[in-house]
C-alpha cells in the first residue's frame, strides 16, 4: 500500500453516516450537467467517490451510479452512506487507473479533487475516453489549479512549517495546464468554469493564519475580484473541469 493510499485509509477511518440533501453545496458543482438533463436512469461512474456525497447526491436525482475509490474504508464508508438515505450505489474499491475493466459505458463521469491524484495522466484521459458514451457522455470534475503561480509557491515553501497545516497525502499536485491540454487530445469540447475567486483568502491563510478581521477582507477582496475584474478568475485555486465529444 503507497504512502498516499494509507493516508487516505486514515482520513476515511473517520466517519459517521449523514442525510445527503439535494441542494448540498459541496454537489452544487453538478447543477451543470443537472440543469442539462433528466438524470432518471443514466449511467454515472464517480471517480475517487470517498464517502460518497456525490455518490448519494446523484443516486437521489434518479441516476444509476458506480463508484469506485482504491480505499477500503472509502468503500464502505458509502455502502453505509447508502443504506442511511436509502439509495443504491454500486461501490467498487477499485484504482482510478483500472477503469477500463469495468467493461461498461456511462453517461456521465465525475468526480471532486481526484484528477490531480491520477498518474500517468495521459495514460488515464485514454481510458476516460473509452468508456464514456462517444456520442452523448459528459464529464465533470471539480479540481484545484496551478494556474496562480504565488499560491503554489506559498503551498510549496510554507504548508507543512509554521504552524500552517498540510491538508492531503504530502504528493498530489494541484492539476496543471498540460493536463487540461490532454483533456483537450481526446474531447472536442473542453471547458473551465470558475465557480468563485479563491486566491486572496488562501493567501492570507497562508501569510496571516488565524487573524479574523484579514480573513474577512481577503474573502471580500476575492468576491470583488470574481464580480469586477473577471479575467483574473483564471487564477482561481478552484476551477470546474466540463467535457464531452
Amino acid at each position: 500500500m503507497s504512502t498516499a493510499q494509507k493516508y487516505w485509509e486514515h482520513v476515511h477511518e473517520k466517519f459517521e453516516p449523514h442525510y445527503v440533501s439535494e441542494d448540498n453545496a459541496s454537489c452544487s458543482f453538478l447543477n451543470i450537467i443537472a440543469n442539462e438533463d433528466n438524470l432518471k436512469g443514466k449511467k454515472v461512474l464517480e471517480i475517487g467517490c470517498g464517502n460518497g456525497l456525490i455518490s448519494i447526491f446523484l443516486a437521489k436525482k434518479g441516476a444509476n451510479v458506480t463508484a469506485i475509490d482504491n480505499t477500503e474504508n472509502a468503500i464502505c464508508n458509502v455502502k453505509i452512506m447508502a443504506d442511511f438515505n436509502n439509495v443504491t450505489v454500486k461501490a467498487i474499491k477499485m484504482d482510478a487507473m483500472e477503469i477500463d475493466k469495468l467493461k461498461d459505458k456511462y453517461d456521465y463521469i465525475v468526480g471532486r479533487f481526484v484528477l490531480h491524484h491520477i498518474e500517468p495522466f495521459e495514460e488515464f484521459v485514454a481510458k476516460l475516453s473509452s468508456i464514456l458514451n462517444f456520442s452523448t457522455g459528459k464529464g465533470l470534475f471539480y479540481e484545484n489549479s496551478d494556474a496562480n503561480k504565488l499560491l503554489m509557491l506559498c503551498r510549496s515553501t510554507l504548508v507543512g512549517k509554521f504552524g500552517i497545516p498540510r491538508f492531503g497525502d504530502g504528493v498530489e499536485i494541484p492539476f496543471q495546464k498540460h493536463e487540461i491540454d490532454m483533456l483537450k487530445k481526446n474531447f472536442h469540447f473542453v471547458h473551465i468554469v470558475y465557480p468563485e475567486m479563491k486566491f486572496w483568502r488562501l493567501l492570507g491563510q497562508y501569510i496571516f493564519r488565524k487573524n479574523k478581521k484579514l480573513k474577512s477582507f481577503f474573502e471580500k477582496l476575492d468576491k470583488a475580484f470574481y464580480k469586477y475584474l473577471p479575467y483574473f478568475n483564471r487564477y482561481s485555486y478552484e476551477q470546474i473541469i466540463y467535457f464531452h465529444n
